[in-house]
């Protein structure tokens, strides 16, 4: 998915944070913690899909890539709406 798919908005003010996902993995380090005893790191972030109402809203789910100790991966996701 291209970034240039979605233009500067007024209406969504959001819209670059969760259309990059450079910004969107560090939104993600920032808010989501581990369980008590739990250590992991984000490494990557992409957008799955995404439903883009100009003006109004944008509908849409960001993958993370989390990092365990054990150097296994899994994939968490996270989906939000973001009104302006």
């Amino acid at each position: 998915m291209s970034l240039e798919a979605f233009p500067a908005d007024p209406g969504l003010p959001q819209l670059k944070i969760a259309s990059d996902p450079g910004l969107m993995r560090e939104v993600f380090r920032r808010h989501l913690c581990p369980r008590p005893g739990k250590v992991y790191h984000i490494s990557d972030c992409h957008l799955s899909w995404v439903r883009y109402l100009p003006g109004s809203a944008i509908f849409g789910a960001s993958a993370a890539r989390f990092n365990t100790p054990c150097a296994s991966w899994s994939p968490g996701r996270v989906a939000r709406r973001i009104n302006g």
